[in-house]
């Protein structure tokens, strides 16, 4: 899970915290820490954000149990401060299970909300639950559980990622409501001095910006590295010197270079390494211990899904694909794009 800190499964599905929740939720723990706070409102506030984590994962169990229900598989689960977003091995084929699995959640929450109700003495709108957030007591914690609630079905209708209603979207239609979303808000809270607002238009623009995200039709949902992989590539030995493959690689544009030894791939060697590796002190030393040892090799029969959070954040990061112990080639994510781009069956967003 990318951007996230792992906590635990649920079903063998690994569940992880985005680290902007992760961020929020120790400012709002410090907070009254800082300010000197007594005990019980510091205890209140740690009781505050439990409930937001509690709610937040109860909303995204809706959405585990609904993917489940129609037969989707769930990768894995990544909780954020608006809900949560799990990751589904392919995009339903029934708008019926589409519209489940997105309502899912919002649902979880909405029902919560309306059990609520009748145990509240008296009502302070959503948008005020920001006064609520570092003032909570024992005769307003139901009103401020109320509202993270009913916080949650609202924010989840909007049309922007990562929110639940943006999976009914087209790519496109969702970068552009994120991108409106996110500037209006942030107008809005620095007009009427409204930090959570202000934050909330940074939040979406910021997800909006950083987030990758893969969703495939069925119909290429089965499509392996070993049918796109990149077979214009060029090998170096692991023995060389760098004066020595700076020469072999003479005049070559290649941006990186698969590194062997015994003709079986051990690792990636930038061409911008090799280049600059020339000055004293670098040129005799070996490429082995100038590649990069962490690159992973990608087997040939993984699916292009399954491939892509293994796969470098740079999009244009190229890594070794294997089949059999044979070197097939490389793949990159832009590899990866590009085949999407020319296949009207498959979507990608990011």
């Amino acid at each position: 899970m990318r951007n996230a800190v792992k906590l635990f499964h649920i079903k063998g599905i690994p569940v992880g915290v985005h680290w902007i929740f992760l961020l929020v939720s120790c400012w709002i723990l410090f907070v009254p820490i800082i300010s000197r706070g007594d005990s019980q409102s510091i205890g209140w506030t740690a009781m505050g954000v439990l409930s937001i984590w509690a709610c937040v994962m109860l909303h995204e169990l809706g959405h585990t149990i609904a993917s489940m229900h129609a037969g989707i598989p769930v990768k894995n689960i990544r909780l954020l401060p608006t809900g949560g977003l799990p990751t589904i091995a392919m995009q339903p084929e029934k708008m019926s299970h589409q519209l489940l699995i997105t309502f899912a959640g919002p649902a979880v929450n909405l029902v919560i909300a309306l059990l609520l109700l009748p145990f509240l003495d008296e009502y302070i709108p959503f948008w005020d639950t920001h006064q609520l957030v570092f003032n909570i007591t024992p005769n307003n914690y139901l009103i401020f559980l109320h509202n993270i609630n009913v916080m949650l079905v609202v924010f989840n209708l909007l049309p922007a990622f990562p929110m639940d209603m943006e999976r009914l979207l087209p790519p496109q239609a969702s970068l552009m409501g994120t991108r409106i979303l996110g500037v209006l808000f942030f107008i809005g809270g620095t007009v009427t001095l409204n930090r959570w607002l202000v934050f909330f238009g940074l939040y979406l623009l910021l997800m909006g910006a950083t987030e990758k995200r893969l969703v495939l039709k069925p119909t290429v949902k089965n499509v392996c590295l070993g049918d796109i992989v990149n077979t214009d590539f060029k090998t170096v030995n692991a023995g060389f010197t760098m004066e020595e493959a700076n020469a072999y690689l003479l005049g070559d544009r290649h941006r990186s270079y698969v590194v062997l030894n015994n003709q079986s791939p051990i690792g990636i060697i930038d061409s911008q390494v090799i280049h600059f590796s020339q000055a004293p002190g670098y040129y005799r030393r070996k490429v082995y211990t100038m590649m990069d040892k962490d690159v992973k090799l990608m087997n040939g029969n993984m699916t292009i899904f399954d491939c892509w959070d293994e796969l470098p954040e740079e999009h244009l990061a190229q890594v070794p694909v294997v089949k059999d112990g044979r070197l097939l080639g490389v793949v990159s994510r832009e590899t990866v794009k590009d085949f999407l781009s020319d296949n009207e069956n498959a979507v990608s967003f990011g």
